[in-house]
C-alpha cells in the first residue's frame, strides 16, 4: 500500500510515519522507480511504534522489541533482554505515577490560594444561569517566550488558561512557575502537527470546562533564518508551514465550534512584520532571506482576514499582532523590547470588549498594514 493509505489505515501523520522510516523502525519495499511499498503488517508494526513511544522507550529500544517480534532468526538473548527493558519501563512508570500523586497532594493543599483570582476582572468571566463561568484560554507554545508572558498576563486577568507544549518537561516546569505565582494555569501535552492531538484536546476542554473563549496561536518555529529564497530547501519550507500556518489553521477549526456554543470567541495569531507586504515590496536590506519564515507569516496574516469574515456576526473576533523583536531565544538578548511588553498587544486583543475589531493586523495596540 501507498503510505498516504498507512497513515488514513493508522490516523498517524505522513510526517511521522516518514519519521519512522528514517529511523529504520519500518521498510517498506523499495522499487526500481522509486515507489515504496508497505505491507499490510506495518498497520500493527506502526500501532506498536506509537504505544512504545508513549510508554517512553527509545528508537533503539523500540528497535530491540522489533528484533524479537518480526525478525525470522532473532538473537537467543534478544527476549530476556526485551522483557529487562519492559521491567526498567514499569518501574520508570510508577515513580511517575507516584510524583503525580505528591504533585496532586501539593495542588490540592493550594487550591485555596489560587481561587483568589476567580474575583478578577468582570471582563474575564461570563454568567450562566446568574452565576459567574470563568473564561478558559489556549495558548499554543506557551511553556517559554511571547507564549508563557501571554499565559500568566492572561491567568492574572482572570482567565483560566492552559498552555500547550511538545516536550512534557518543558511544559510542566512552566506550568510550576506560574502556579507559583498564584495563576490558574494547566498543560496539555499536544503537537498542533497532529490532527489527532487537537482533536483530542479540544474533546478534554469541552469535556473539562465546556466552553474555549480565547485561543492565542503562538506556537512558530523559524528554520531558514538569513537563508536566501535561491537556496533555502523545499522540505524547510515545508516543516515552516506546517507549524506556522497548518498547525494555526488546525486549531483554529477545532476551536471555533466550542467559541459558537456561548456566542463568544477572541483568536488572536502571533504573526511577524516580516510577513508584511510593505517589508517584502521596500526590502529593507532582507532582500529573499528567511524566506520561509517570512511566507508562512505573510500566510497566516492572510488566514486572520478570511476566517474573521467567515465568523463575523457571531461574536468572535480574529486578529493578528506582530510583537516585535522581543528578548526570546528566536528575538536575541539585545532585542529592543522586553517579553511583558512583547505579549501585552496579544493580551489586550484576547481580553477586548465585543465592540473591539476584527479582522486587524496590530502592533504596540495600534493598526498597522498587511
Amino acid at each position: 500500500m501507498h503510505i498516504s493509505e498507512l497513515s488514513r489505515k493508522t490516523g498517524v501523520s505522513l510526517r511521522s510515519l516518514r519519521y519512522y522510516e528514517e529511523k529504520e523502525l519500518l521498510s517498506p519495499d523499495r522499487h526500481d522507480n522509486g515507489y515504496r511499498e508497505y505491507r499490510e503488517t506495518d498497520i500493527e508494526r506502526v500501532r506498536l511504534i506509537q504505544m512504545y513511544f508513549s510508554l517512553g522507550l527509545t528508537v533503539k529500544e523500540i528497535m530491540s522489541f522489533f528484533q524479537c517480534a518480526f525478525d525470522e532468526q532473532p538473537t537467543i538473548e534478544c527476549l530476556p533482554n526485551a522483557v529487562e527493558v519492559g521491567k526498567r519501563k514499569l518501574d520508570e512508570i510508577q515513580l511517575q505515577i507516584e510524583l503525580l500523586k505528591q504533585e496532586e497532594i501539593h495542588l490540592q493543599e493550594n487550591i485555596t490560594a489560587w481561587e483568589v483570582i476567580l474575583d478578577k476582572g468582570d471582563r474575564c468571566n461570563d454568567k450562566v444561569d446568574g452565576q459567574e463561568v470563568k473564561r478558559v484560554a489556549i495558548v499554543t507554545g506557551g511553556n517559554r517566550g511571547i507564549g508563557k508572558e501571554i499565559a500568566r498576563q492572561l491567568a492574572a486577568n482572570g482567565l483560566q488558561v492552559i498552555i500547550t507544549s511538545r516536550d512534557e518537561e518543558k511544559g510542566r516546569l512552566a506550568v510550576q512557575e506560574l502556579l507559583a505565582d498564584g495563576l490558574l494555569v494547566k498543560l496539555y501535552v499536544a503537537d498542533v502537527h497532529e490532527i489527532n492531538d487537537v482533536a483530542r484536546m479540544m474533546e478534554r476542554i469541552q469535556s473539562d470546562y465546556g466552553r474555549l473563549d480565547v485561543l492565542v496561536n503562538n506556537a512558530g518555529v523559524i528554520l531558514d533564518r538569513g537563508v536566501s529564497v535561491l537556496d533555502v530547501e523545499e522540505s524547510v519550507v515545508r516543516a515552516t508551514l506546517e507549524t506556522n500556518f497548518f498547525g494555526v489553521l488546525r486549531m483554529t477549526q477545532a476551536a471555533i465550534p466550542l467559541m459558537k456554543l456561548h456566542h463568544y470567541g477572541r483568536i488572536v495569531n502571533i504573526s511577524s512584520g516580516l510577513g508584511a507586504f510593505e517589508i517584502m515590496q521596500d526590502g529593507y536590506g532582507l532582500k529573499g532571506s528567511s524566506s520561509a519564515y517570512r511566507i508562512s507569516k505573510t500566510m497566516l496574516n492572510a488566514l486572520t482576514c478570511l476566517v474573521s469574515q467567515d465568523v463575523a456576526g457571531t461574536g468572535i473576533k480574529v486578529n493578528a499582532v506582530c510583537p516585535g523583536r522581543v528578548q526570546t531565544d528566536m528575538g536575541g538578548a539585545d532585542a529592543p523590547l522586553t517579553v511583558a511588553e512583547g505579549a501585552d498587544t496579544a493580551v489586550w486583543l484576547a481580553t477586548m470588549e465585543d465592540d473591539g475589531p476584527s479582522g486587524e493586523y496590530f502592533r504596540e495596540r495600534q493598526r498597522i498594514a498587511w
